[in-house]
């Protein structure tokens, strides 16, 4: 598999500032980028003509020692599953890409401005030590 380096134009960068903007947080910058990897995915495919079974998101700073052994993730093709490590990688199927990205930064641009919305943790609770 064959891999293609591309910059950001100016006017993709405009874009993703406005949308952290909107969403009012430097961090959620990650989930535009994650979205506009997915519409390069899909670019892809429709110019190629076909359509990718798995997706692996991988941050740039990770390292993996060895091929995937694909029999390690038998769920992948027959159930709705992702397999995660924090923000460093995920591993899914297609139509599961699908359903977490394609719509990722419309969802959150829609709950912009009510931050219990984007991220419900109560971090009183959370973080709240036993008394006794």
């Amino acid at each position: 598999v064959g891999a293609e380096l591309r910059f950001a134009t100016r006017e993709e960068v405009l874009e993703e500032e406005a949308f952290q903007e909107a969403v009012g947080a430097g961090h959620m910058r990650q989930w535009f980028k994650l979205w506009r990897a997915y519409q390069m995915m899909e670019a892809f495919e429709r110019s190629d003509g076909i359509q990718f079974d798995l997706v692996l998101k991988a941050r740039s700073d990770i390292e993996f020692k060895q091929p995937f052994d694909l029999t390690d993730f038998p769920e992948l093709m027959v159930a709705r599953v992702l397999y995660s490590s924090m923000d460093m990688a995920f591993f899914c199927s297609r139509a599961v890409a699908r359903t977490l990205l394609a719509d990722v930064t419309a969802a959150l641009l829609n709950r912009s401005g009510d931050e219990r919305r984007v991220f419900p943790l109560d971090y009183g609770k959370l973080l709240r030590s036993s008394s006794g």
